[in-house]
């Protein structure tokens, strides 16, 4: 006979339903789900960029059409050669960018992937954030320089604000944001210009191609000169031009360049050098020739180690003192490397400013030496390492030459 005891009723989890074994598969897929998510935000709270070109200058793009594959890290130009950069959304482990920035000195027209086209011009940048996107096409109807930076966080983009570059996730210790200048950026992002950054750069030699192809060697004759790439000594990366001389009255050592002639003649010249205390002189030359007035222009610097003395070249052909007591760094080690720019003004034919280390000296209202000439219009310029006849031989370093043009000279 049936008892009327009713029987318990089953309760969540008493391994008698169904429903037990449901709740146990899906708490472990609710925990690898909190897993991956936590796994995603931490990947995702790191930002990372990519900019084109990627040493801070700008990249000159042809008539046509340039595809930046940041998939891939790949750039096909117009005539569909490809190019490597230094990473890519495969490597970093990312799926897309979510932000760009690109900026002009022409007319262009940016396309993120398909999406809808926007034009940028020199005036107007084009800025694009909280964007899914792995390519950038770019399209020129003109040579145009450019320069791009894209970044995985949807709104860190580089912005230009009146002539300020801002990065805009930098903060600083005290919270405060900090806006980096486009020297500096540059600087940061490997550039070798970074002792003065005035003026507009029209060449650059680092030697980091290691090769001297570009440039034309001088010397006395004598043995012991000698002119070649070397490793023993550098300013930045792992070359420089090593300069030897052999003992004597102004025996010669140098490196020579030839320039076409720059739209704008406020020119400013860079190099930086180590002087062994067995050196006579570190030069600084540069001739200047012009065609439609037959005129040659050549201003030129000196320092004279032994004496400790800045020398010119005046109007007429004649070294003159510009100061004495300048000491720079000079051992038998050369490891510490010298920076000296000179500014002139060659249409007025004026020196305007010569920069050495710390110091700066007015060169203000001083004529440059000029003569008349027929060669075919070129500047070209000189580096060079002067004998010290009491000694056997004197060594000097070379490195990180620039040279710039549309140089404030007020």
């Amino acid at each position: 006979m049936p008892s009327n005891r009713s029987l318990p009723r089953p309760t969540i989890l008493d391994g008698l339903s169904r429903s037990d074994d449901l709740l146990v598969e899906n708490v472990k897929i609710l925990r690898s789900v909190e897993a991956l998510l936590s796994r995603e935000e931490k990947r995702e709270t790191r930002s990372v960029y990519f900019t084109y070109p990627d040493n801070g200058l700008l990249a000159t793009l042809q008539v046509g059409t340039t595809v930046l594959n940041f998939m891939t890290g790949t750039v096909e130009d117009v005539d569909h050669n490809f190019t490597n950069m230094g990473h890519s959304l495969q490597s970093e482990g990312r799926d897309w960018l979510r932000s760009f920035f690109v900026t002009s000195d022409k007319s262009i027209v940016v396309q993120p992937d398909s999406y809808d086209k926007i034009p940028a011009t020199e005036e107007k940048d084009a800025i694009g954030i909280y964007q899914e996107f792995t390519k950038l096409t770019i399209t020129c109807t003109e040579e145009t320089k450019v320069f791009v930076a894209c970044c995985t966080s949807p709104e860190a983009v580089v912005r230009l604000i009146s002539n300020t570059v801002v990065f805009a996730d930098p903060i600083d210790p005290w919270g405060q944001r900090v806006l980096i200048g486009a020297g500096e950026l540059a600087a940061r992002l490997g550039s070798i210009v970074r002792y003065h950054k005035s003026g507009e750069v029209i060449f650059m030699e680092d030697f980091e191609d290691a090769t001297l192809n570009k440039w034309g060697k001088f010397e006395s004759g004598e043995t012991g000169d000698s002119e070649y790439l070397t490793i023993d000594r550098s300013l930045s990366g792992n070359y420089s031009a090593k300069l030897t001389t052999a003992a004597g009255v102004d025996h010669m050592s140098g490196i020579y360049r030839y320039f076409h002639i720059p739209p704008s003649k406020n020119i400013g010249l860079e190099v930086s050098f180590t002087e062994q205390a067995t050196c006579g002189a570190f030069y600084l030359h540069l001739q200047f020739s012009q065609t439609d007035i037959n005129r040659v222009t050549r201003p030129q610097i000196r320092y004279y180690i032994t004496t400790e003395t800045l020398k010119y070249l005046d109007s007429d052909n004649v070294l003159q003192t510009l100061a004495t007591d300048v000491i720079i760094e000079s051992t038998s080690e050369e490891r510490c490397f010298n920076t000296m720019k000179l500014i002139v003004d060659l249409d007025n034919k004026e020196y305007k400013k010569l920069l050495l280390n710390e110091n700066t000296y007015d060169m203000s209202g001083i004529k440059i030496r000029s003569m008349a000439g027929t060669s075919h219009p070129v500047a070209m310029l000189e580096i060079g390492n002067i004998s010290d006849p009491t000694t056997a031989y004197g060594i000097m370093y070379v490195d990180n030459i620039i040279v710039t043009q549309n140089e404030p000279i007020t």
